[in-house]
Formats: structure tokens, C-alpha cells, sequence
């Protein structure tokens, strides 16, 4: 009897240790093997205590945020550490994304969204295979397993690969429209990249996975002729030997980005520097995404260093723009530009040694270099993208690095406002497959109408005065007719040639700001054509350079066309639009002189303004003058207004 309480008092007495720890001791609020912020403790409603949902969620956070976390699943790793599937000599383990509950249900597993990982989750695949036909396939990438593949300190963890050549051809399908937006003004080119699984999968276990070759011949196959492709694959098979893959992470390694960028810039004809001439960094112990992934301690007890590449012999400046997300990594906010290092440096054993590269995905990133070859690119990359641009500093002026699940901008106004010369998709294999890419780079081309809403009108900002001291306005405001009171800085909407909306800025004189405002709108609700609207700074203050370019501006500090008084640009009080359809003509004097072919106004031709044009009629309606009806020289572009 005796025996018996005392057993009953030992218990409890553990059982109350374990009580009191689990709500004493301090709460886990990171996960370092899930790479996750844990659950915060809920808000208290009335209506969130009167339907239960708060005491569901704290019964939530109870469970999510346990007192050592990570070192309790560590241990349950281990005990689970003994199970696998061996084929001959070597030792596969397939883990699926929840092994336990898919036996016990017989069904796939829905999970929330990691978006550090480059699969589609479950619950977004099926919302967008309802639309797409296809959910198949997609529940089969989304909820693919983890092959884990050798043993010891060779351990490595391979992501199964489940894509189609038909993802593959909706993939090339959905970056043709850049090639044919842009034409032979900016260069596209596609390079998808193959994961470590294509090449380390024993044969054994090719079951768990399909072969990525037939993807990409299904890619490259179905490119158009204004899309040019980068083959990284054959490339990479030729290094297989070398570590150009990271074993405990679902990434390529540096040096694989290294062959990659190599490639690029050779079919891409830009200069490029040997991999002797970088300095070499070191991040020993590195245990990568693949642990948290497959709760599998084989990978924990496998780490492996972290090489990466700084350039040398280039000098460079990096400048980021952060964006917010919300608990459904949807973007809400955005950061004002900052300058910061390119390259982070990270402790030996850290986790997060990928993100050394401008620190993450979660960001807009723009590298001005000292390359001076005349090309700027645009990178619209997933994460396996990140380890690329930094082998390009000697090889374009500017890197611009857009992740395509957050990029807030209209690539076609970012490509011209920057000046873009190349654009460069590089996103892995799985991203190739799966609608909610496909979604993305038809909106990222072809936005919403963001509507009237979007046309503003400011007094001149600091950045932009910046852009315009020294160029269109006098480095000394005395110099200047007007001060920078006196003008105001326009944000307006436009269709381009192509019909698709555009964003335009403009800077006039506040006494023609409340016209302008009203015209551009009345134009834009016509889809009246409008080749560009940019800052005259953008070239220069060259107003020659501007309308060669078909650029639509008002202000700008210069003497009149073949004169030496003032202009009325130089009061901000005139405008001119689509000047390279609508040129300046004296005589036999053309300007803008490759606008000669337009300077016959008795042929008919796309964009001429008339008399009887709707541009033409709005400006009049609002007492301004047209060049057009001028009789000693005609100046079919220009609208002014007297003060």
C-alpha cells in the first residue's frame, strides 16, 4: 500500500515538474529548425470569446510555443533517426511533408505557406489548379517529399520534383509577352535552373521524383523568338563532381551560381570575371533549410561549409527598398530606399548563411557599379535567384534584383524609368511548374488599372530636385525665371503605343498644373496614345535626346529652338507630345532630325497631331496654343499657355 502511494506521489510529483516548466519557464517565440517566427499570443475580442476562436487560438499558441521547442523535436528526430529504406548498399529515406498523418488519413496533407521554400504550398496549388485544369500535378509538387540520400557526414537532402512538360510550356508561355513588349529595345532572356535532385538521385529512388531534362527541352522548345534561352542545365551537368549544390539545403551553392552567371554572360556577350579573382568566404558548419523541411536529424548531424564570392577590382553601391508583409506574405507596405552592403557575413553554424546575399527575398534591390559597359539588367528571380547577381557586378552598370512573389512595381514603367537594357528570369525548375508563376508574370507585365486615383500633383520632392539640379533646373536657383515654389511635380497615368497603362511623371509651373491634371486625365479616360511621359533629366536636360526618344515633358531651363531667348519650357509653361510624330519644322529644319519622315503633314500616319485631334482640342480648350497653326515655322508637338 505503502509502495503504491508512493509511486502515485512520484508521478505527480514529475508530472507538476513538467506542468511547471511548460508554464514557467520562458516561452519559444523562433524556431531555428522551422526557420518561423512562432505563433503570438492571441488578442482577447467579445466576439472572438463568445464564438471560442480565442480559446482555440490560445490552446494554439500553447502547443506552438513550448518551452525548447527546437531541442525537444531535435530528440524526436533522433529516435526517428533508425528509420529508412535501404537499397543495396546505399541508404535512402523518402519523408513525406507529415508521414504519420498521410498514413493515417490516406490523403495529402494541407500546409501553410512557407515562402522562404520554392514549392507552391497545397492550399495555394489547388486554389489555382481549379483554374488551370490541372490539380493533379500540382497537389503532386506541392506536397512532394524529401529524399534523404547516403549516410554520416555525406548525408544529403534532395526535394522531389514532380513538374510536366505541359508547366513547362505554360512557363515559356508566360515569359513570351516580355519579349514581344519590349521588342529590340531590351533583351529577354530565360534561364531556368535545375535542383540538386536531377543530378544526385540514385537510381534507386527515382520513383520519389521525375526527370527536370524533358521540362526544359519543353521550356526552351516553346520560347519565342524574342526571348532568348540560357542553358544552365548542360552546364551544370558538366560540374557534378564539384560542389555546385549545398547538401543539407534546397538551394544550388554559390559555385553553381558561378557556372551559371558564366553562361549568361556569355551567350549575353558582357565581360566576365574568372572566379580566381574573388575573394573567398567561409561559413563553416552550415546546416541549411532541408533539416527544417524533413525534421530529420541525419541532416542536423551532416553540416557542411557555406563558400561564397565577393568581387574584386569593381567598385559598387548597393541601395534596397524592404517591403511588408502580412501573415499571408502578402505585401502591404514598402520602405523608402536605403544603401547598405551587398554581402552580409554570417557566424559559423548559422542557418541563415543563404540570405548572405542582400539578406533575403523580401526586398527590391538596385547595384550601381563602376563596369561602364552600357548595360543595365533586370533579375526577376525566386531565391534560387540570389546567388547570381553578385558574379555580375563587372558585367552590366547597374543589377537591378526583383523577387517576382513581392515586386509591387509595373515592370514595363520600371524597365524605362531605369533605363533597363537586359532582362533575366532565373527561377528553379518548380517554379517553372506551377499557375501561381504563371499568374504573377502576366500581372507583373500587365497590372491593374490602378484608376484616377493614381494622378497626383506636389509641390517639387527633395529626390526629384536632386534629379533636376544641374539638368533641367540651374545649379544656382537665382539663374532660374522660376523658384522651386513656383512648379509643381505631376504623377500621371498614360496608355503607351501598345495599349497597356503606364505611369508618367512631369514637372510644370503651378499655374498650368490644374490643366495639365485635367487634360492627361481626359486623355488617359480616351486611351489616347502617349509614347512616354518622363522627366527631361532622365536624358539629360538634352532636349534632342528626349524627342528622339519620343519623350512627352514640359519643363526644362533652355533657349528656344534655334534662338537664344528663353523658351516657355524654361517657365514650365509648355508642353510637348510625341515630339518624334510631331517634330519641330522650319524650312528645311527637322527637330528632332530622325523625325524627317513625319515632317509631311499632308500623309496620313499613326500619332499625328491635327487641328482636329483630341490632344490638340483639349490643350485649346484650355487656352494654351498649338505650334501646329504657328505660320513662320510649325512646331506640331508644343502646347503653351501665356502667363
Amino acid at each position: 500500500m505503502r509502495k503504491g502511494i508512493l509511486s502515485v506521489v512520484v508521478i505527480s510529483l514529475v508530472y507538476l515538474a513538467f506542468a511547471a516548466g511548460f508554464n514557467l519557464l520562458p516561452r519559444s517565440t523562433y524556431s531555428e529548425l522551422e526557420k518561423r517566427d512562432l505563433m503570438h499570443f492571441p488578442s482577447l475580442t467579445l466576439d472572438s470569446l463568445a464564438d471560442g476562436s480565442f480559446t482555440a487560438a490560445v490552446s494554439s499558441w500553447y502547443s506552438d510555443t513550448e518551452p525548447y521547442r527546437d531541442s525537444l523535436m531535435y530528440l524526436s528526430m533522433h529516435f526517428r533517426d533508425l528509420e529508412g529504406i535501404r537499397f543495396g548498399e546505399q541508404h535512402i529515406e523518402f519523408v513525406s511533408a507529415d508521414a504519420d498523418a498521410a498514413a493515417e488519413s490516406g490523403e495529402e496533407e494541407v500546409v501553410d505557406p512557407v515562402p522562404e521554400m520554392d514549392t507552391i504550398t497545397t492550399v495555394q496549388a489547388f486554389e489555382y489548379a481549379e483554374s488551370e485544369g490541372d490539380a493533379e500535378n500540382i497537389a503532386k509538387v506541392a506536397s512532394s517529399g524529401i529524399i534523404l540520400v547516403g549516410s554520416g557526414e555525406n548525408v544529403r537532402a534532395l526535394m522531389g520534383f514532380f513538374g510536366t512538360e505541359k508547366g513547362g510550356a505554360k512557363f515559356a508561355e508566360a515569359v513570351n509577352p516580355y519579349g514581344a513588349a519590349f521588342g529590340k529595345s531590351v533583351k529577354v532572356w530565360c534561364m531556368p535552373i535545375p535542383t540538386s535532385t536531377e543530378f544526385y538521385c540514385p537510381a534507386e529512388a527515382a520513383k520519389f521524383t521525375k526527370k527536370q531534362w524533358p521540362v526544359f527541352n519543353s521550356i526552351f522548345s516553346n520560347l519565342s523568338n524574342g526571348v532568348r534561352p540560357v542553358d544552365v542545365y548542360s552546364v551544370l551537368a558538366g560540374h557534378i563532381d564539384e560542389p555546385i549544390y549545398l547538401r543539407t539545403d534546397h538551394h544550388w551553392s554559390p559555385l553553381g551560381a558561378y557556372y551559371a552567371a558564366k553562361e549568361f554572360a556569355r551567350v549575353a556577350d558582357v565581360p566576365f570575371e574568372d572566379l580566381s579573382t574573388y575573394e573567398e568566404h567561409v561559413v563553416h558548419n552550415y546546416v541549411g533549410s532541408m533539416y527544417g523541411y524533413s525534421h530529420n536529424v541525419a541532416v542536423k548531424k551532416a553540416p557542411e561549409d557555406f563558400v561564397y564570392y565577393i568581387p574584386t577590382g569593381v567598385e559598387y553601391t548597393t541601395t534596397y527598398v524592404d517591403y511588408t508583409l502580412d501573415e499571408e506574405f502578402h505585401v502591404t507596405g514598402e520602405s523608402r530606399p536605403y544603401k547598405n552592403k551587398y554581402f552580409f557575413s554570417f557566424k559559423d553554424g548559422s542557418g541563415a548563411a543563404y540570405t548572405t546575399f542582400m539578406g533575403g527575398d523580401m526586398k527590391l534591390t538596385k547595384v550601381e557599379t563602376s563596369a561602364h559597359t552600357g548595360r543595365r539588367i533586370l533579375i526577376i528571380k525566386d531565391s534560387f535567384g540570389n546567388a547570381v547577381p553578385g558574379y555580375l557586378f563587372h558585367s552590366f552598370d547597374e543589377v537591378h534584383v526583383a523577387d517576382f512573389r513581392y515586386f509591387t512595381k509595373d515592370v514595363t514603367s520600371y524597365v524605362d524609368e531605369n533605363r533597363i537594357t537586359d532582362i533575366l528570369f532565373a527561377n528553379n525548375i518548380t517554379n517553372t511548374c506551377v499557375p501561381y508563376t504563371y499568374s504573377r508574370f502576366r500581372k507583373l507585365l500587365n497590372p491593374s488599372d490602378p484608376g484616377l486615383s493614381a494622378f497626383s500633383c506636389d509641390t517639387i520632392p527633395e529626390a526629384v530636385r536632386v534629379r533636376m539640379r544641374g539638368k533641367s533646373y540651374p545649379e544656382a536657383e537665382e539663374e532660374c525665371p522660376v523658384s522651386w515654389s513656383d512648379l509643381r511635380y505631376l504623377k500621371l497615368l498614360y496608355y503607351d503605343y501598345n495599349g497597356r497603362v503606364r505611369r508618367g511623371e512631369m514637372v510644370c509651373n503651378k499655374a498650368i498644373s490644374g490643366d495639365l491634371m485635367y487634360i492627361f486625365k481626359e486623355l488617359y479616360k480616351a486611351k489616347y496614345p502617349i509614347a512616354g511621359i518622363r522627366l527631361i533629366d532622365d536624358y539629360d536636360a538634352d532636349d534632342t535626346r528626349s524627342m528622339e526618344a519620343n519623350n512627352t515633358s514640359c519643363f526644362n531651363y533652355r533657349p528656344k529652338t534655334s534662338g537664344s531667348s528663353l523658351s516657355a519650357h524654361a517657365t514650365g509653361m509648355a508642353v510637348d507630345v510625341n515630339p518624334l510624330q510631331n517634330p519641330y519644322v522650319k524650312g528645311e529644319v527637322v527637330e528632332p532630325e530622325s523625325a524627317r519622315e513625319y515632317a509631311d503633314r499632308t500623309v496620313d500616319f499613326p500619332h499625328k497631331i491635327t487641328a482636329d485631334d483630341l490632344c490638340c482640342k483639349l490643350f485649346r480648350s484650355r487656352g494654351f496654343q498649338w505650334g501646329g497653326a504657328w505660320n513662320s515655322v510649325k512646331d506640331y508637338q508644343h502646347f503653351e499657355k501665356k502667363q
